[in-house]
């Protein structure tokens, strides 16, 4: 009796043994699926330089052209679309974004009070706003009832950072932009590469966008070999009748 009870007990060790092992091979499976999912989804963060993962690169960013674009597919008078063009207007960071609240748009002074996030020390920094902007924004935060029926200071985009990229990815599709640059970094990006290009002084770019040193604003000013190329034929080497 009692050899029939250890062998019972053996065999149905054994079977959870079994088992254990046969749910452990199909976690790891279902791990390497997992992780090669990650990794393929998060290719737009690694290729902050080129292709080849060169960090001294310049990062991949939306023009100004491709940024309209993506602000234009998204429905007028929408949050997703406000969202956007704040993204590109101000070359904020998602976070910062997320956590502004209506006392911080200055309509006055035609500027915004922006956290910066990404310091040890919490400051923030006045962002000027174009007009066109501070209008999209007077039109939305005026059209909603609960910026009008509360006394409190409420968030002006009280969503999450998954909402955030999803809008991004959505308008991005929807304007047929390479989806290597459907994340909103890439507004980021084209805003200071932008404002370079338009002559902008690095220091200003620096303090409107929030860059700790001014090493990494100037970093921005590598141009790729296009921009070289149309900065020469603008510059007029020609000499001769």
């Amino acid at each position: 009796m009692s050899k029939a009870r250890s062998r019972g007990k053996r065999k149905k060790a054994d079977f959870n043994w079994r088992a254990l092992r046969a749910a452990a091979s199909s976690l790891n499976k279902s791990h390497v699926k997992s992780r090669n999912t990650l990794e393929r989804n998060s290719a737009p963060r690694r290729a902050r330089g080129n292709a080849r993962g060169n960090a001294d690169a310049l990062p991949l960013y939306l023009t100004r052209e491709q940024a309209g674009q993506v602000i234009h597919a998204l429905p007028a008078r929408s949050l997703e679309r406000l969202f956007v063009l704040c993204l590109w207007s101000t070359g904020a960071r998602v976070s910062e974004l997320l956590a502004l609240r209506v006392s911080d748009i200055r309509f006055e002074e035609r500027t915004v009070h922006l956290p910066t996030l990404k310091r040890r020390l919490q400051v923030s920094r006045l962002v000027p706003l174009e007009p066109d902007v501070l209008g999209e924004l007077a039109v939305y935060l005026s059209s909603h009832w609960r910026f009008k029926t509360t006394s409190d200071d409420p968030l002006i985009f009280d969503r999450s950072r998954g909402w955030a990229w999803l809008v991004v990815q959505r308008g991005c599709l929807e304007a047929g932009i390479d989806r290597r640059l459907a994340h909103p970094h890439a507004f980021r990006h084209g805003h200071v590469v932008h404002a370079l290009k338009a002559g902008v002084p690095m220091t200003a770019i620096q303090d409107t966008v929030g860059h700790a040193s001014i090493e990494t604003t100037a970093h921005y000013g590598r141009l790729s070999l296009v921009d070289r190329r149309e900065a020469y034929h603008a510059a007029d080497f020609k000499v001769g009748p």
